[in-house]
């Protein structure tokens, strides 16, 4: 565990003394800012205090070990059962969290790119999210968010809008002949070729050969969302995802014995019976069981048993089969 103590050693030194005639005003305006600024800096490192101090703590119980480096588990495409849980948890997110749904959905058009083995050029209307141009071609897909009261573009071919149970097909796979509830205009035809390609439900581990940068938050919202609470009888627990990367933040899912899994972001109240310290790209492929990014470690704080039970949930809204 860390030691952190408050910085000390006496009295801050007074400010200077006003030179000659200096405004009396001015002079007590900066040693307001003076001291402001030492109260905010005491207070951030206040603040980091509390976060490192959770962060290394570790439960008393006995299944508790400190600090160790995670073993990826990899399991081949073909031992895999195709699942459409991605459909499911976009659905579920759709009734209860629409604007989560929404977000999610449009993180994840970028998979298109890959599926379609043609050019297309259309408009995507999220309700709740706004309106996207997405250019797919060569394998690859060009998103482009366009602002409200943008004037129609040419190059589309067609359009498509909708709340997100309806579009959510059209990343997470599970498309029929059409989009039930959908709003379509323009070339609909065009638009075959890519309801066929997502026929087919998306797995997490092809967004991880993608090298798709999802948001931790929402991965997690996702795979949670579709783990039954029935399995969870007898078990409470609490895991945080201590996630790096160029915006690091901490990821909690909370365990509470047979009710619906929380996934939240930051920290616990109380200090969480396992973390996992990893980067986001490494997080990605440890939930999709695949090899994980070279130079990617992660680490295992706490409890690794919590997060074992956790992990083995999700392997099963996945279809991956229990390890050995």
């Amino acid at each position: 565990a860390l030691s952190v103590v408050e910085r000390g050693g006496g009295a801050a030194p007074a400010p200077p003394e006003p030179a000659g005639e200096a405004d009396p005003a001015t002079y007590a305006l900066h040693r307001a800012a003076e001291e402001l600024a030492a109260a905010q800096r005491a207070a951030a490192e206040r603040a980091a205090a509390r976060r490192a101090a959770r962060r290394s703590a570790a439960p008393s119980s006995p299944g508790a070990v400190g600090a160790e480096v995670l073993r990826p588990r990899i399991v081949p495409v073909e031992a895999r059962r195709p699942t459409p849980w991605l459909l499911g948890a976009l659905e579920r997110l759709a009734a209860d969290e629409p604007r989560v749904a929404a977000r999610l959905i449009t993180a994840l058009l970028p998979a298109q790119g890959p599926a379609l083995d043609r050019a297309l050029t259309y408009e995507l209307d999220v309700d709740g999210d706004g309106a996207f141009r997405i250019e797919l071609g060569a394998g690859v897909a060009r998103v482009e968010p366009q602002p409200p009261a943008t004037p129609p573009d040419p190059d589309v071919e067609v359009r498509v809008a909708g709340p997100p149970s309806a579009l959510a097909p059209l990343v997470a796979g599970g498309t029929g002949r059409r989009l039930r509830g959908a709003r379509v205009s323009g070339r609909r035809r065009r638009l075959k070729p890519l309801l066929k390609a997502r026929r087919r439900p998306v797995s997490l581990a092809e967004l991880a050969v993608l090298g798709l940068p999802l948001e931790p938050g929402l991965l997690l919202r996702a795979l949670t969302a579709v783990i039954d609470p029935a399995w969870t009888a007898g078990e409470r627990f609490t895991v945080v995802y201590d996630v790096a990367g160029a915006t690091p933040a901490a990821h909690r899912v909370e365990v509470a014995d047979g009710a619906p899994l929380v996934t939240a972001p930051g920290l616990p109240p109380e200090p969480p019976t396992a973390t996992l310290s990893l980067g986001r790209g490494a997080l990605v492929a440890v939930l999709a069981r695949v090899t994980p990014p070279p130079g990617e470690r992660s680490l295992v704080h706490g409890d690794a048993r919590a997060l074992e039970l956790l992990h083995r949930w999700i392997d099963r809204v996945q279809g991956i089969p229990e390890a050995d």
